[in-house]
C-alpha cells in the first residue's frame, strides 16, 4: 500500500513528442490516476467511476485543436475504490505543428465535477537531414522506476535522409556525471529507425539519471544530441526515501517512535511503520489511512512551494511547518517590498482565530513566523 503512495501519489502525466514514418510530429500524453482520487457510485453489484479525459492544443490564447474520450471504471470491491494501489492508465495522441505550443491534459470526474489539469509548453522544431525524431519513455508516466521490480524501457526514433549510414551512440549518466552502459552502432538502409533499449532497473543504484542519445551521419561530424531524465528507487523500505520520510514525520512522532523507525532492521521497518501509522489512523476500520496520505501531501506541497530563498527544504521552513501542522490557511494577505517595510504574509485560520504573520527579514524569499501558535512551537 505505502510503496505506490510514496512514489506515485496523485495523477501522473508524461508529455512526449513522437513522429510517424512521414515525420509528422505528435504529442503523446500518458497518464495514470489512482482510484482513490475518483468518486465511485454503486450501480447494482459494482462500483462505477466515470471521467472525461481531454487534450487541448494551444498557441498563445488560441486553441489549435483538441480531443476527448469518455472513460469508465467498474470495480466489484469497495475497498479498491479507496486505494492508492490501483490506477487507471491511459494515453491520448494529437498531431501538432512545428512551432511553439502548449499542450493541456484535463481529467474531469463526472461523479464529483472535480477537475485535474497538467500542461506543458513544447517547442517542435523542424527535422535536420539526420536527426533524433524522439526519445520515448515506455515505462510508467511518473518516470520513476523501482529496483527489484521494474524494467527501464526507452525507444529512440531516428530519421536520416542522407547517403551513408547513421551512427548512434547512447548512454546513461548519473547525478555525479558517471556514464553507464555506453553503446554505439551504425544503422543502414532505412530513412526511419526505431531502437528500443531495455535494461532491468536493478542494474542501477538509487539516483537521478539522464539517458542520452547522439546521432550523426557517418560522413559528417555534426552531432545531434537529446536526452530524457528519470529516477531509480529501491523498494521503499530499503530506500533512502524511507529515512527522508521518517525525518519528515518529526512534527507528529515522539522521540521513541522516531528512534524505532530509524533503528529498525530492514526486514522490521514495514511492520513498525504500519504500527505507528495505524495508531494515528482516524478511521482504522477502512483500508486507507487518510491521515498518512494528507500528511505527506502537505509535506510535498511545502517542499515545492516554500523552499525558495531558504537554506532548508520547504517542510523545515516556518511556513512549511505551519502548513503541515495546521493545513492550508483559510485566507492569505500578501504585501510585497516597500521602502518602509519588508515583504510579509498574513495567514488567517478563522476556525482557530489565528492571524499568523510571516516576514521576509533578510529579503531572500524566506519568511519567518512572528507569532507562533501553541500547536507549532
Amino acid at each position: 500500500m505505502f510503496l505506490f503512495y510514496f512514489l506515485l501519489v496523485g495523477m501522473n502525466v508524461d508529455f512526449q513528442v513522437d513522429r510517424d514514418a512521414n515525420t509528422t510530429p505528435y504529442v503523446i500524453v500518458n497518464y495514470s490516476v489512482p482510484y482513490s482520487d475518483l468518486i465511485f457510485q454503486k450501480e447494482d453489484s459494482v462500483f462505477e467511476a466515470r471521467y472525461l479525459v481531454s487534450l487541448v492544443l494551444k498557441k498563445g490564447n488560441f486553441q489549435l485543436g483538441g480531443r476527448s474520450e469518455k472513460k469508465q471504471i467498474l470495480v466489484s470491491e469497495y475497498k479498491k475504490t479507496l486505494s492508492d494501489d490501483f490506477y487507471q492508465k491511459g494515453s491520448l495522441k494529437i498531431e501538432v505543428p512545428e512551432e511553439n505550443i502548449e499542450v493541456i491534459l484535463m481529467i474531469s470526474d463526472k461523479n464529483s465535477n472535480r477537475v485535474w489539469s497538467r500542461s506543458r509548453k513544447l517547442k517542435i522544431s523542424k527535422l535536420k537531414p539526420t536527426d533524433i525524431g524522439s526519445i520515448r519513455w515506455l515505462s510508467n508516466p511518473s518516470k520513476e522506476v523501482i529496483t527489484e521490480r521494474d524494467t527501464i524501457k526507452i525507444m529512440v526514433n531516428i530519421f536520416s535522409f542522407e547517403k551513408g549510414g547513421t551512427h548512434l551512440k547512447f548512454y546513461f549518466k548519473d547525478s555525479g556525471r558517471k556514464i553507464y552502459f555506453e553503446r554505439d552502432t551504425t544503422l543502414y538502409g532505412k530513412k526511419n529507425h526505431s531502437v528500443e533499449i531495455s535494461i532491468p532497473a536493478d542494474r542501477f543504484e538509487e539516483d537521478s539519471y539522464d539517458f542520452v542519445a547522439e546521432v550523426n551521419n557517418v560522413n559528417k561530424k555534426d552531432i545531434i544530441k537529446d536526452f530524457i531524465t528519470f529516477t531509480v528507487w529501491k523498494p521503499f523500505f530499503k530506500s533512502k526515501r524511507y529515512f527522508e520520510r521518517v525525518e519528515q514525520m518529526q512534527y507528529i512522532t515522539t522521540s521513541n517512535e522516531e528512534d524505532r523507525l530509524l533503528n529498525a532492521k530492514v526486514d522490521e521497518r514495514e511492520k513498525i511503520w504500519n504500527e505507528i501509522w495505524e495508531s494515528k489512523d482516524p478511521t482504522p476500520e477502512d483500508r486507507v489511512n487518510e491521515f498518512l496520505i494528507e500528511y505527506f501531501e502537505r509535506v510535498d506541497f511545502a517542499n515545492k512551494n516554500f523552499s525558495q530563498g531558504s537554506f532548508f527544504e520547504g517542510w523545515r521552513t516556518d511556513r512549511g511547518k505551519v502548513y503541515i501542522i495546521l493545513g492550508p490557511p483559510d485566507y492569505v494577505v500578501e504585501e510585497s517590498f516597500s521602502i518602509d517595510q519588508n515583504p510579509y504574509q498574513i495567514w488567517y485560520y478563522y476556525h482557530k482565530g489565528y492571524e499568523l504573520i510571516f516576514v521576509q527579514r533578510y529579503l531572500t524569499g524566506d519568511y519567518q513566523l512572528q507569532n507562533p501558535p501553541p500547536e507549532v512551537w
